[in-house]
């Protein structure tokens, strides 16, 4: 019984994990230095938004530009939006430390979105169009869980807490 109890474990923590990870695509010339990029709910939620933090290094004032994102699922996009920068932060927006913070809301990711890899790049660009951030995302939305599904009162029961 302990090890089927252990086995199941395991199986729902690869059922609730879930990974994020971004690299750069910014050119040489970008504006910004992103350093960090930090997410919550970190994995991220179906249908929830999720709040993502930016830390790097801003080489200019910016007093505007558009900011966009998009996410893809097997090679096709699913979600698009463009904001303009100062709608979604505080402008103007100093040079020097960056730490920009903004929320991607749920329907990005909704309820039923299925299981897999998804990807995404967000590029962010100054007043002149210049290019202050390119970021390439990559991330898994997991199977759901038996407590997504009502099961989840039938779990301490199987490992024998109930």
């Amino acid at each position: 019984m302990f090890r089927f109890a252990l086995l199941l474990f395991f199986c729902l923590m690869v059922l609730v994990a879930a990974d994020f990870t971004w690299s750069s695509c910014a050119s040489p010339d970008a504006k910004a230095k992103v350093q960090t990029v930090t997410l919550n709910p970190d994995p991220i939620v179906r249908g929830q938004d999720v709040a993502v933090e930016l830390y790097g290094e801003l080489e200019e004032i910016v007093t505007g530009g558009t900011a966009k994102i998009s996410i893809s699922y097997m090679g096709f996009e699913v979600y698009s939006r463009q904001e303009n920068n100062c709608d979604v932060l505080d402008c103007p927006i100093h040079s020097g430390p960056l730490n920009a913070s903004f929320t991607v809301e749920g329907s990005a990711i909704p309820s039923y979105a299925p299981a897999g890899q998804y990807t995404g790049r967000s590029v962010i660009q100054d007043q002149n169009g210049e290019e202050l951030v390119c970021l390439d995302l990559s991330f898994s939305l997991p199977s759901k869980s038996f407590a997504s599904f009502g099961l989840g009162s039938f779990l301490p029961m199987m490992l024998g807490n109930a």
